[in-house]
């Protein structure tokens, strides 16, 4: 999952559940972090436990770490040599694409033309 989707899942779950103070933002927070970026959390706030650290001190840590910056002249070219592997079904080809042309910044107008040619041109012979 990237950054901003983890983000955008974190607000929605928060004002689904219509938390609103801050101590149980932060445990909601916390609880929705894998094994991975809760040792992260810990390691970025060591020698403190991460409790004396507000929600939006946490978030900029993860973000610091988790949102990537895209050149999207790099991510055009990786996302144009990107081919069907051998065993890949084409759901996971197609979703594969759908996660790389993220970062491209093509324009809107082309963004589904690309989408199909890379996906037609680069289907394995099977």
């Amino acid at each position: 999952m990237t950054w901003q989707s983890w983000q955008f899942r974190y607000r929605k779950d928060v004002k689904l559940k219509k938390v609103t103070d801050s101590d149980e933002q932060k445990a909601l927070l916390l609880d929705s972090l894998g094994v991975e970026a809760m040792e992260m959390v810990h390691s970025m706030c060591s020698p403190k436990d991460p409790d004396e650290y507000t929600t939006s001190q946490i978030v900029d840590k993860l973000e610091a770490v988790y949102a990537k910056t895209a050149n999207a002249t790099t991510e055009w070219a990786n996302y144009f040599r990107i081919s069907q592997e051998p065993g890949e079904t084409l759901l996971d080809f197609s979703s594969n694409l759908r996660r790389k042309v993220i970062h491209c910044s093509f324009p809107a107008v082309v963004l589904e033309k690309n989408m199909s040619s890379t996906f037609l041109n680069e289907l394995a012979n099977e």
